[in-house]
């Protein structure tokens, strides 16, 4: 029976939609290699998914249900096998299958404006103009401009004889769909999609697995390989960033970037002989990486020190239109060598905790240069959080943590409660392995009995201590602001709220949550309003004594309105969000930001040329 597909209601997920871009053979291709994948992986529950998705694909509907039904006997309130079994039911007319397919997807999202308008176009062909009203409103309320709800919901203003004027689509209705289809190949879109979604999962066999079917030797995948590996590598998958990378490299051996890659992650787990081989080897010995510029004119050139490991997000601000940037890397620095002709140097090694060796590399290449220098080594050298926990204590209306560090072999011995309380702490307190970020081996330890078992489980030796700054709000709710401190000045950046002691804004309540979205713009728009003046000041106060160039202070609030910090130092990132239109309202300050970054970088390139042409 031919499908009846309907305005509306359509399968929802990108890689869906890519899917349905690419030729018969190539979802052939990719299914031989799923079909061997998942017999090897009968639990890898992903790449379970895609192969229904690709029986889909290629008209095989009675496998690609029972592969939908496969996935679903393993997670059965896996929202998107059950959105696109009930899509498949509804288009080959099962429509009391469907409302049930798609009632649970919404049950397991009730937030997801897809399975939401999904729904409420079944109700509307069924009939139920009042349920599908509902449902196309709440789809709206997660997402206001969802273009199927509002499509659909005018849809049911006009059969229930009401007044949907005010039901207006987005201008840019073409952009909705996939948008980077513009010059992407949609096979390979959609191969990265699904093995980044797998890396997520941590199918890590499944996912090596696949990649040798789909990629070993061809070197039309190698940017496809670097792009998962460096996904991987962000998500602090290592071990699978690791296999992709070698994967990679095995294709492209002289590929510099892979290499770099490569060398990193190593490096991230531990195995610094391995990586140093790299970092010393012919191809990287003294490599610097040039970003094209892009600009008519005469560029501002810019030499960026980075770190393999954590540096600055540079590429977000370091516009290719006005700069000509030229990267270092301290790990594959070469003294020999001259520097590359510059105006201007940023020092993006950011995290003293663990790149201090990077530091190191940095304060002998700033001795190099009588450019001016934006974050210099010797300032974030004083930038730990230990350190800053002491020198920013005495600010009028800021209050520390108090921090300590300890050594595993102390933390897991006999008496090791005794040991802290003798430190200065109470329980509960924080235990945290230095050099890493994310809220990755941070974990609180409640009472006397859990001190050890927490401290065995982080990877360093040493770790630190750290008292516990409640800063829970009446409504029960944790919320961490971040403020950015670029030249001197403070660029709000995010609050984000979440019923956890420890925040990200990624696993916060912002997501679903309408009213905080509206607090987080009025911080945005209006910080000094929204915090009050006391802490503006002591903010400011923090930014000038901790002296970054570009920095960030993630903090809380108290009860009287003081500042209750968290951390203060240049390894924060101002991460764009992603072209949901429920965060529209926080690019203005993103804007900023950046934009006060690229500034300064141009505006002391030209203090220095004005200095040089004086004498």
């Amino acid at each position: 029976m031919a499908p009846a597909r309907r305005r509306g209601l359509r399968p929802n997920a990108r890689n869906k939609r890519v899917a349905e871009t690419f030729g018969a053979a190539q979802a052939e291709r990719l299914l031989a290699a799923l079909d061997a994948v998942v017999a090897e992986s009968p639990d890898a529950l992903n790449l379970l998914f895609a192969r229904a998705q690709v029986l889909l694909r290629l008209g095989r509907v009675g496998a690609a249900e029972e592969a939908f039904r496969a996935v679903l006997a393993l997670d059965r309130r896996h929202f998107r096998a059950l959105n696109d079994l009930g899509l498949l039911y509804y288009r080959y007319r099962h429509p009391k299958e469907a409302e049930v397919l798609l009632r649970a997807a919404v049950q397991a999202e009730p937030n997801n404006p897809i399975g939401l308008a999904n729904l409420a176009q079944v109700l509307f062909d069924r009939g139920d103009f009042f349920g599908a009203k509902d449902a196309f409103e709440r789809a709206l309320e997660a997402r206001p401009e969802h273009v199927p709800a509002l499509v659909g919901l005018k849809d049911v203003y006009k059969r229930l004889g009401l007044d949907g004027s005010h039901l207006t689509l987005p201008a840019k209705v073409a952009s909705i769909g996939l948008a980077a289809a513009t010059d992407a190949d949609p096979f390979t879109e959609y191969a990265y999609d699904v093995v980044a979604s797998s890396i997520v999962r941590g199918e890590n066999a499944a996912v090596r697995s696949l990649l040798v079917r789909l990629a070993a030797g061809d070197s039309r995948y190698v940017m496809l390989l670097w792009r998962l590996a460096d996904f991987a590598a962000r998500e602090y998958k290592l071990e699978a960033a690791l296999e992709i990378y070698r994967l990679a490299v095995s294709i492209d051996p002289q590929n510099r970037e892979l290499q770099i890659g490569l060398a990193t992650t190593l490096e991230e787990l531990g195995d610094g002989d391995a990586a140093k081989a790299l970092w010393t080897s012919d191809l990287l010995r003294g490599a610097v990486r040039v970003f094209p510029y892009t600009g008519s004119g005469t560029p501002v050139r810019l030499l960026t020190i980075a770190s393999a490991l954590h540096s600055i997000r540079f590429e977000l601000f370091v516009d290719p239109a006005e700069i000509q940037n030229t990267v270092v890397y301290t790990q594959a620095y070469d003294e020999t060598q001259p520097l590359p002709e510059h105006d201007v140097v940023l020092c993006a090694v950011a995290d003293v905790e663990s790149d201090a060796a990077a530091l190191a590399v940095a304060q002998r290449i700033v001795a190099r240069t009588s450019a001016p220098v934006l974050n210099e080594p010797e300032i974030v050298l004083h930038t730990s959080r230990e350190e800053q926990s002491r020198r920013l204590a005495s600010i009028e209306n800021v209050a520390t943590a108090h921090i300590v560090t300890a050594s595993r072999a102390e933390l897991c011995a006999a008496g090791a409660a005794s040991f802290v309380r003798e430190l200065g702490f109470a329980f509960p307190l924080l235990l945290r392995s230095p050099g890493f970020h994310n809220g990755y081996y941070f974990d609180k330890v409640e009472r006397d009995g859990d001190l050890a078992p927490v401290a065995e489980k982080l990877p360093t030796d040493d770790i630190y201590v750290i008292s516990f700054q409640d800063t829970t709000s009446p409504d029960g709710m944790v919320r961490k602001y971040r403020m950015m401190t670029i030249d001197g000045k403070l660029y709000p950046i995010h609050l984000a709220v979440s019923p956890q002691w420890k925040v990200h804004y990624n696993s916060s309540a912002m997501h679903d949550s309408a009213a905080f979205r509206e607090e987080e713009a009025r911080f945005l728009n209006d910080p000094e309003g929204y915090l009050g003046s006391r802490a503006i000041r002591a903010l400011e106060a923090i930014a000038a004594e901790t002296k970054l160039d570009y920095g960030g202070i993630d903090f809380g609030l108290d009860a009287e309105g003081r500042i209750r910090l968290f951390e203060s130092n240049g390894a924060m990132g101002i991460f764009m969000p992603d072209d949901d239109p429920r965060w529209d309202y926080r690019r203005p300050a993103f804007r900023s930001a950046l934009d006060a970054a690229k500034k300064m970088i141009v505006e002391r390139a030209a203090q220095n040329a004005a200095v040089l042409t004086r004498s």
